[in-house]
């Protein structure tokens, strides 16, 4: 028993110095640009990589920024507190709301699809792409 715990502690040694110089490299983040967005508070900014889209779900909207053409929109079925999330490969997104709901929305027609009840305050969600299931 005894050679096994020698080969771990070394192994987790070696581990641990091999990692360390990623572990101290500072990120090299840069401002590229800057998009103007009506003023106001938001929680989760979330990006669709299929359209380019930014969303920034507020409390009676969602501003929507074009990052290709820097357009800037609201979605105004797309009342969040907490987060707009778009569905892949569909127009629908799914939003949670504060006041216990979540919202299915059509993001190209900008209509309320449905209102399901969301427990007390549903904070996020994510979607798994395997089961294609929301959490």
């Amino acid at each position: 028993m005894k050679p096994i715990r020698v080969a771990l502690a070394l192994s987790v040694a070696i581990l641990g110095f091999t990692s360390q110089p990623h572990a101290a490299e500072t990120p090299k983040y840069k401002i590229v640009d800057r998009i103007k967005v009506p003023d106001g508070g938001f929680d989760y900014a979330t990006f669709d990589a299929s359209t380019g889209r930014v969303y920034m779900p507020r409390d009676s909207f969602t501003t929507v920024i074009d990052v290709k053409t820097r357009k800037v929109s609201q979605f105004t079925s797309g009342a969040s507190d907490h987060i707009a999330l778009s569905v892949p490969g569909t127009n629908l997104m799914v939003l949670t709301q504060r006041r216990g709901v979540i919202r299915i929305a059509d993001k190209e027609t900008d209509m309320v699809l449905a209102d399901l009840p969301g427990a007390k305050n549903p904070n996020s969600a994510a979607y798994d792409p395997v089961t294609k299931m929301f959490f």
